[in-house]
């Protein structure tokens, strides 16, 4: 079942994320992101039919694109130079 949430573009707050999406039975939630969106942001999320979802205002967390390593995937990435095999 398709649940189909429209999310508020904050222009007051460039980089912020815009929400936070939970999902019932799964451990942990999903920041939703859009810098630079001057509109409002549609959002779809696919769930079986009885599993709750729900959208929050988003957590204080920092922008995981400048944290160490930046999240680009070049050399430095989560897995470090090696990749797996480290």
């Amino acid at each position: 079942v398709a649940r189909e949430m429209a999310l508020r573009a904050d222009a007051s707050r460039p980089g912020a994320p815009l929400a936070d999406i939970t999902v019932s039975g799964l451990p942990g939630w999903v920041s939703v992101w859009a810098p630079g969106a001057r509109r409002d942001v549609k959002l779809r999320v696919w769930a079986p039919r009885g599993v709750e979802v729900f959208m929050r205002p988003p957590l204080p967390c920092g922008n995981p694109l400048m944290a160490e390593g930046g999240g680009e995937g070049g050399d430095d990435d989560a897995l470090g130079e090696g990749g797996l095999d480290e």
